[in-house]
């Protein structure tokens, strides 16, 4: 059982509070020139800080561990946990351009594998249009993130020309586009 804090923050904050506590009785806490208030709200906002910084944080944290969790579903060919996962990721950190690339190549891949089968209605033809609309879109987003990395341009290029071989009227959209 150890008595102090583990590190430099949880040190700082024990001495604050330490300090609130000694000088209670005491007009000032930390600077007798200002009033009793904005020495409270000087310390509100030196706990609050941390917090915020902790929030953020815990953002990127479990970002990367539902895009991890969203690899290894896909690994083990569970599509619909991969999907989840990988939306959970986007939904944490936004701006991470390999989050978008994985759900853009996962779309692409159901796209490709549901045009395979040789038996499609109608239900199958607007899931295949929304499964290239959301490859493409999250390709563009990713492009919009970062867009001096050239193998994000070659990777919407591929997709369009996946379209192009594969949809009526693609190859057109394909060329006006990219």
């Amino acid at each position: 059982f150890a008595l102090f804090p583990p590190n430099l923050a949880g040190l700082v904050l024990f001495f604050l509070f330490l300090a609130l506590h000694n000088q209670s009785n005491t007009k000032t806490l930390f600077f007798p020139h200002l009033p009793r208030i904005f020495s409270s709200l000087l310390f509100l906002l030196i706990l609050l800080i941390p917090l915020f910084l902790l929030y953020f944080a815990g953002r990127f944290y479990f970002a990367e561990i539902s895009y991890k969790k969203a690899f290894d579903s896909q690994i083990k060919g569970v599509n619909t946990k991969t999907y989840e996962f990988i939306t959970r990721a986007i939904n944490y950190n936004p701006f991470d351009p390999k989050f978008r690339v994985f759900l853009s190549r996962i779309s692409l891949s159901s796209f490709l594998t549901l045009l395979r089968k040789q038996n499609s209605d109608a239900g199958e033809k607007k899931i295949l249009q929304s499964l290239l609309n959301q490859s493409i879109k999250e390709a563009q987003k990713t492009i919009e993130l970062e867009p001096k990395f050239a193998p994000y341009y070659s990777y919407l290029a591929e997709i369009y020309f996946n379209a192009a071989d594969s949809v009526n009227g693609a190859g057109d959209f394909a060329l006006a586009n990219y």
